[in-house]
Protein backbone atom coordinates (compact mmCIF):
# COMPACT_ATOMS: atom_id res chain seq x y z
CA UNK A 1 0.00 0.00 0.00
CA UNK A 2 1.00 3.39 -0.32
CA UNK A 3 2.05 6.15 2.80
CA UNK A 4 -1.43 7.94 1.98
CA UNK A 5 -3.41 4.41 1.89
CA UNK A 6 -1.86 3.23 4.87
CA UNK A 7 -3.06 6.50 6.52
CA UNK A 8 -6.70 5.65 6.29
CA UNK A 9 -6.73 2.47 6.92
CA UNK A 10 -4.99 3.18 10.44
CA UNK A 11 -7.21 6.62 10.60
CA UNK A 12 -10.46 5.24 10.21
CA UNK A 13 -13.05 7.16 12.44
CA UNK A 14 -14.72 4.56 14.11
CA UNK A 15 -13.92 1.15 15.43
CA UNK A 16 -17.59 0.19 15.39
CA UNK A 17 -17.90 -2.23 11.65
CA UNK A 18 -21.26 -1.43 11.46
CA UNK A 19 -21.09 2.06 11.53
CA UNK A 20 -18.11 2.57 9.34
CA UNK A 21 -19.85 -0.26 6.83
CA UNK A 22 -23.05 2.43 6.59
CA UNK A 23 -20.09 5.74 6.32
CA UNK A 24 -18.28 3.95 3.43
CA UNK A 25 -22.06 3.59 1.54
CA UNK A 26 -23.18 6.73 2.22
CA UNK A 27 -20.16 7.98 0.79
CA UNK A 28 -20.38 6.03 -2.34
CA UNK A 29 -23.87 6.58 -2.74
CA UNK A 30 -23.95 10.27 -1.99
CA UNK A 31 -21.15 11.00 -4.88
CA UNK A 32 -23.49 9.53 -7.64
CA UNK A 33 -25.02 12.68 -7.20
CA UNK A 34 -28.36 11.50 -8.00
CA UNK A 35 -31.69 12.01 -6.24
CA UNK A 36 -32.45 8.59 -5.15
CA UNK A 37 -28.31 7.12 -4.25
CA UNK A 38 -28.43 10.47 -2.74
CA UNK A 39 -31.52 10.10 -0.55
CA UNK A 40 -30.29 6.07 0.36
CA UNK A 41 -26.65 7.66 1.31
CA UNK A 42 -28.09 10.31 3.60
CA UNK A 43 -30.09 7.20 5.10
CA UNK A 44 -27.08 5.48 5.30
CA UNK A 45 -24.66 8.37 6.95
CA UNK A 46 -27.77 8.67 9.62
CA UNK A 47 -27.51 4.28 10.12
CA UNK A 48 -23.97 5.17 10.97
CA UNK A 49 -24.76 7.62 13.53
CA UNK A 50 -27.32 5.54 15.45
CA UNK A 51 -24.61 2.91 14.71
CA UNK A 52 -22.25 5.20 16.46
CA UNK A 53 -23.55 8.25 18.01
CA UNK A 54 -20.13 9.80 18.37
CA UNK A 55 -19.54 9.47 14.67
CA UNK A 56 -19.16 13.23 13.31
CA UNK A 57 -17.97 12.39 10.19
CA UNK A 58 -20.98 10.81 9.35
CA UNK A 59 -23.42 13.68 10.68
CA UNK A 60 -21.25 16.21 8.48
CA UNK A 61 -21.51 14.05 5.63
CA UNK A 62 -25.27 13.92 6.17
CA UNK A 63 -25.97 17.64 6.58
CA UNK A 64 -23.34 18.10 3.27
CA UNK A 65 -25.84 16.15 1.41
CA UNK A 66 -28.81 17.49 2.40
CA UNK A 67 -28.09 20.69 1.36
CA UNK A 68 -26.57 19.42 -2.02
CA UNK A 69 -29.95 17.51 -2.53
CA UNK A 70 -32.33 21.03 -1.77
CA UNK A 71 -29.54 23.21 -3.43
CA UNK A 72 -29.72 21.36 -6.52
CA UNK A 73 -33.80 21.37 -6.33
CA UNK A 74 -34.30 17.56 -5.98
CA UNK A 75 -38.30 16.46 -5.18
CA UNK A 76 -37.71 14.44 -2.33
CA UNK A 77 -41.31 12.21 -1.73
CA UNK A 78 -43.08 13.09 1.15
CA UNK A 79 -40.52 16.50 1.88
CA UNK A 80 -40.83 19.78 1.19
CA UNK A 81 -37.34 21.86 0.24
CA UNK A 82 -37.37 23.24 3.81
CA UNK A 83 -37.62 20.28 5.54
CA UNK A 84 -34.59 19.09 3.87
CA UNK A 85 -32.72 22.61 4.81
CA UNK A 86 -34.28 22.06 8.24
CA UNK A 87 -32.96 18.39 8.74
CA UNK A 88 -29.28 19.10 7.19
CA UNK A 89 -29.00 22.24 9.51
CA UNK A 90 -29.73 19.78 12.81
CA UNK A 91 -26.98 17.20 11.23
CA UNK A 92 -24.78 20.28 10.89
CA UNK A 93 -25.60 21.42 13.95
CA UNK A 94 -24.98 18.20 15.61
CA UNK A 95 -21.75 17.61 13.92
CA UNK A 96 -19.96 21.51 14.79
CA UNK A 97 -21.36 20.62 18.63
CA UNK A 98 -19.39 17.57 18.59
CA UNK A 99 -16.21 18.83 16.53
CA UNK A 100 -16.52 22.62 16.05
CA UNK A 101 -13.26 22.11 13.80
CA UNK A 102 -15.06 19.80 11.40
CA UNK A 103 -14.41 21.59 8.00
CA UNK A 104 -17.55 19.64 6.27
CA UNK A 105 -20.02 20.63 9.27
CA UNK A 106 -18.74 23.97 8.93
CA UNK A 107 -19.00 24.22 5.48
CA UNK A 108 -22.88 22.91 5.66
CA UNK A 109 -23.30 25.60 8.08
CA UNK A 110 -22.53 28.00 5.90
CA UNK A 111 -24.33 26.76 3.35
CA UNK A 112 -27.48 26.81 4.96
CA UNK A 113 -26.86 30.68 6.27
CA UNK A 114 -26.42 31.28 2.40
CA UNK A 115 -29.76 29.72 1.12
CA UNK A 116 -31.70 31.10 4.48
CA UNK A 117 -30.94 34.74 3.75
CA UNK A 118 -29.29 35.06 0.04
CA UNK A 119 -26.32 36.70 2.02
CA UNK A 120 -23.50 35.72 -0.67
CA UNK A 121 -20.65 38.33 1.16
CA UNK A 122 -21.70 37.17 4.60
CA UNK A 123 -21.36 33.33 3.10
CA UNK A 124 -18.37 33.83 1.75
CA UNK A 125 -16.62 35.35 5.20
CA UNK A 126 -18.37 32.53 6.69
CA UNK A 127 -16.02 29.72 4.31
CA UNK A 128 -13.45 31.71 5.06
CA UNK A 129 -13.29 31.45 8.78
CA UNK A 130 -13.30 27.51 8.93
CA UNK A 131 -10.36 26.78 10.54
CA UNK A 132 -6.97 25.11 9.84
CA UNK A 133 -5.42 22.64 7.63
CA UNK A 134 -8.27 20.23 7.57
CA UNK A 135 -10.24 22.88 5.15
CA UNK A 136 -7.45 23.24 3.21
CA UNK A 137 -7.46 19.70 2.30
CA UNK A 138 -11.39 19.13 2.60
CA UNK A 139 -11.93 18.94 -1.64
CA UNK A 140 -15.84 19.63 -0.46
CA UNK A 141 -14.63 22.68 1.47
CA UNK A 142 -12.86 24.05 -1.66
CA UNK A 143 -15.44 23.09 -4.28
CA UNK A 144 -18.24 24.79 -2.27
CA UNK A 145 -15.70 27.80 -2.04
CA UNK A 146 -16.00 27.90 -5.43
CA UNK A 147 -19.52 27.49 -5.81
CA UNK A 148 -20.16 30.75 -3.53
CA UNK A 149 -17.53 32.43 -5.42
CA UNK A 150 -19.52 31.91 -8.77
CA UNK A 151 -22.36 33.37 -6.80
CA UNK A 152 -20.70 36.26 -5.93
CA UNK A 153 -19.96 36.86 -9.50
CA UNK A 154 -16.03 36.52 -8.62
CA UNK A 155 -15.25 34.35 -11.62
CA UNK A 156 -11.57 34.83 -11.52
CA UNK A 157 -11.61 33.17 -8.61
CA UNK A 158 -13.17 30.35 -9.54
CA UNK A 159 -10.98 28.15 -11.36
CA UNK A 160 -8.54 28.73 -9.25
CA UNK A 161 -10.49 27.31 -6.37
CA UNK A 162 -11.92 24.43 -8.28
CA UNK A 163 -8.34 23.37 -9.71
CA UNK A 164 -7.76 23.34 -5.60
CA UNK A 165 -10.49 21.14 -5.12
CA UNK A 166 -9.72 18.94 -8.08
CA UNK A 167 -6.14 18.63 -6.80
CA UNK A 168 -7.74 17.31 -3.77
CA UNK A 169 -10.15 15.04 -5.48
CA UNK A 170 -9.91 14.65 -9.17
CA UNK A 171 -12.99 12.38 -9.19
CA UNK A 172 -14.98 15.60 -7.79
CA UNK A 173 -16.68 16.04 -11.01
CA UNK A 174 -19.18 18.26 -9.43
CA UNK A 175 -16.47 20.84 -9.56
CA UNK A 176 -15.81 20.69 -13.21
CA UNK A 177 -19.88 20.41 -13.62
CA UNK A 178 -20.32 23.83 -12.03
CA UNK A 179 -17.12 25.25 -13.18
CA UNK A 180 -18.04 24.19 -17.30
CA UNK A 181 -21.68 25.56 -16.55
CA UNK A 182 -20.13 29.44 -15.80
CA UNK A 183 -17.58 28.78 -18.60
CA UNK A 184 -20.19 27.98 -20.40
CA UNK A 185 -22.16 31.35 -19.08
CA UNK A 186 -19.23 33.31 -20.33
CA UNK A 187 -19.54 32.29 -23.73
CA UNK A 188 -16.52 30.00 -23.06
CA UNK A 189 -17.60 27.10 -25.19
CA UNK A 190 -13.99 25.27 -25.92
CA UNK A 191 -13.13 25.78 -22.38
CA UNK A 192 -16.05 24.08 -20.90
CA UNK A 193 -16.29 21.32 -23.18
CA UNK A 194 -12.37 20.55 -22.57
CA UNK A 195 -13.08 20.79 -19.17
CA UNK A 196 -16.13 18.57 -19.39
CA UNK A 197 -14.33 15.80 -21.51
CA UNK A 198 -11.36 15.51 -18.89
CA UNK A 199 -13.84 14.16 -16.30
Amino acid sequence: LLPAERARIVTRPTSNAAAYDHLARGNYLVNRRSPDPMRRGIAEYEAAVRADPGLTAASAKAAFAYGVYANWEWPWPGLTRDSILARGARAAATAVRADSTDPVARVSLCVFGLDEDRDVAGALRCLRRIPGERAARSADVQAILGWVLQIAGQNDAVAQQFQRALALDPARTIAIEIWARMLTHERRYGEARRLLDSA
